[in-house]
């Protein structure tokens, strides 16, 4: 019973992150082209109409994912998206465990509560991007790394394997992770390597900290000798624990999950440590490696065969215009500037000062804890922030949850010293602090939540943001522009439906903004549109509505002289932060053309 009572708080935060996520998730932020060319591509992939789709590596475990849900063409868009959310749920249960083990379960239960209200990952996951999925599969492999580092046997072994697996499915990117297992085994195992003789503030417990912590501890005896300290298995039952006597070192306890195997002379040297950790674990990395092995050597195989038969058919794995900038020097500099925007944005600055108030923290009491965190997050952002040549936060979420942990792990770290002060003031005055700095955050995350549910243009967003969600690429004005048109009359010869000419970039994808029952008709003309094609739809329809998205040329999709009568200005749409104009025109054939300016109403 007092397990379940325990463990209330996370149900409800649970319960939590999904509402923030989930609530109005389609009403007020239309589609980007990245989420239109999921759902897209997840229509037709088991079809296998299209082999790039359903066979290049690249991220097609979201497009097989969102696949199974027989996805529509028209609005309501909630069915993907809400379907997103759901494998962060994964996320953030593996958040809190990774928490609970590294620090303890009230950690865990912060370390969710900040997850839930973090601007960071709420943005990103109420969208339909390949990034939140395997984010959520990335912290299920750091998280279970440890388990398998404290007992690798076959089971453990296998489940970690098709874990790495799964996630790289999920985006390539995250290939750096794999390293998770062996920094785990590394820092936190029995194995785990030792540099001295001595044991540091990281492999000790203090008397708080022990009974915060619900795992067994064990007392060391200030007599005993660095010797072997037979731990059987994990560890983690009362009676695998020796049982030690003599003299007790006061206020001293040793962490049994991540205990030593051996200290002392027999690991004076760095290799003979990597040799017995080795034996211990070959087996389990051997069966991790293989799993991925056969899987993606399946998928390679077909893909290289693919490309030396089809080559003009075979598209990167990897766009190259994603990594290859043209002035590295500059891209640094932008990046530099996007690292820092997205702190002041989509951290804020309560959560912000938290983290850096973590860091040394965690670095003082819980070093190797601190180490695996921050490892497993450089890993995925340094090479992200070296190559990227289009800086974007989506690509940082990988590791986003990790922030999280840190965050929790210091707070937690900082009130069980705060304990130990014998200054009643000042103890409480930093229980105190923190407690308000952690509303301050939460309450920003919240605030951000509430004011992308209601209306998402007013938030203050990283430049690279605001230019890829709202200003260019979007169903901002788009779905305004086709809402007043499906309100004028028909005036189309040969049908009842209202015939517009789509002088947009996606065309196909116009669909998607809109409810099904709208009695709009199409015409798509392509990015390169000819003269000819326009002439063509003219003359088979007569008078047509056009929609056109004012783009600067040389990505124009039209040119004005094409359209072969006068067009008759109607409204104009423009996308947020000053993005690009979507103007309704109505053509009328067969008169004086107008080309090159906006004609008024009156002409």
């Amino acid at each position: 019973m007092k397990r379940f009572v325990d463990f209330l708080p996370v149900i409800f935060l649970m319960w939590v992150f999904f509402f923030l996520r989930v609530h109005d998730i389609d009403k007020n932020m239309p589609y980007f082209i990245d989420e239109l060319n999921h759902i897209n591509r997840a229509r037709i992939i088991y079809s296998f109409s299209d082999l790039h789709v359903s066979t290049t590596p690249g991220k097609f475990l979201l497009y097989y994912y969102l696949g199974l849900f027989d996805l529509p063409l028209h609005l309501p868009g909630w069915i993907a998206r809400t379907a997103v959310v759901v494998v962060s749920l994964i996320g953030a249960a593996s958040t809190y465990a990774l928490a609970k083990d590294l620090f303890s379960h009230r950690a865990g239960v912060m370390a969710l509560a900040f997850l839930s209200a973090f601007p960071f990952m709420i943005f990103h996951e109420r969208l339909v991007l390949s990034d939140p999925l395997t984010a959520s599969l990335s912290v299920l492999v750091v998280w279970y790394s440890i388990p398998f580092a404290r007992k690798a046997d076959r089971n453990r072994a296998t489940i970690l394997g098709i874990m790495i697996c799964v996630m790289l499915l999920g985006k390539i990117l995250a290939g750096p992770l794999i390293a998770m297992p062996i920094a785990a085994i590394v820092l936190l195992s029995r194995y785990r390597l030792v540099f001295s003789q001595k044991l540091g503030s990281d492999d000790m417990l203090t008397d708080e900290e022990a009974q915060a912590t619900r795992y067994p501890t064990l007392t060391l005896p200030s007599s005993l000798s660095f010797g072997h300290l037979p731990i059987n298995g994990e560890g983690t039952d009362a009676h695998h624990l020796p049982r030690l006597r003599g003299r007790h070192r006061r206020g001293v306890f040793y962490r049994d999950r991540f205990d030593y195997q051996s200290i002392g002379h027999h690991y004076e040297k760095l290799l003979p440590q990597i040799k017995t950790a080795w034996e211990h674990y070959k087996p389990g990395l051997i069966r991790v490696a293989v799993i991925n092995a056969v899987v993606w050597g399946i998928i390679l195989v077909f893909y290289v065969g693919r490309g030396l038969i089809s080559p003009e058919t075979t598209n990167p794995i990897v766009d190259d215009y994603i990594f290859t900038p043209r002035d590295r020097v500059s891209q640094l500099e932008a990046n530099w500037q996007h690292f820092r925007e997205m702190f002041a944005y989509l951290w804020g600055p309560g959560l912000t000062i938290l983290t850096v108030l973590a860091l040394p923290m965690i670095f003082w009491k819980r070093p190797r804890a601190g180490l695996y965190l921050l490892g497993g997050i450089m890993l995925l952002w340094l090479p992200v922030f070296i190559t990227a040549a289009r800086p974007n936060s989506r690509y940082l979420t990988l590791v986003g949850h990790l922030w999280m942990v840190i965050v929790a792990g210091g707070i937690n770290l900082l009130w069980l010293e705060a304990r130990r002060l014998k200054s009643p003031a000042l103890r409480d005055g930093i229980i105190v602090a923190s407690i308000l700095l952690m509303v301050w955050g939460l309450g920003f995350g919240v605030s951000f939540a509430q004011t992308l549910m209601d209306k998402p243009t007013a938030l203050d967003l990283p430049e690279a943001e605001l230019n890829g969600y709202y200003r260019n690429f979007t169903g901002f004005a788009l779905r305004d522009a086709m809402t007043f048109v499906n309100e004028q009359p028909p005036i189309s010869d040969h049908t009842d439906k209202i015939v517009v000419l789509a002088l947009t970039r996606a065309c196909d994808f116009l669909p998607y903004h809109i409810p099904e029952d709208y009695n709009l008709q199409f015409e798509c003309l392509g990015r390169f549109t000819k003269s000819v094609d326009v002439a063509r739809v003219l003359e088979e329809y007569g008078q047509v509505y056009a929609i056109w998205e004012q783009v600067d040329p040389p990505t124009r999709i039209a040119d004005p002289r094409w359209i072969q009568g006068r067009m008759e200005w109607l409204a104009t749409f423009e996308r947020p932060h000053d993005g690009i104009e979507i103007e309704v025109y109505r053509v009328y054939p067969g008169q004086p053309p107008i080309g090159g300016v906006r004609p008024s109403p009156d002409q």
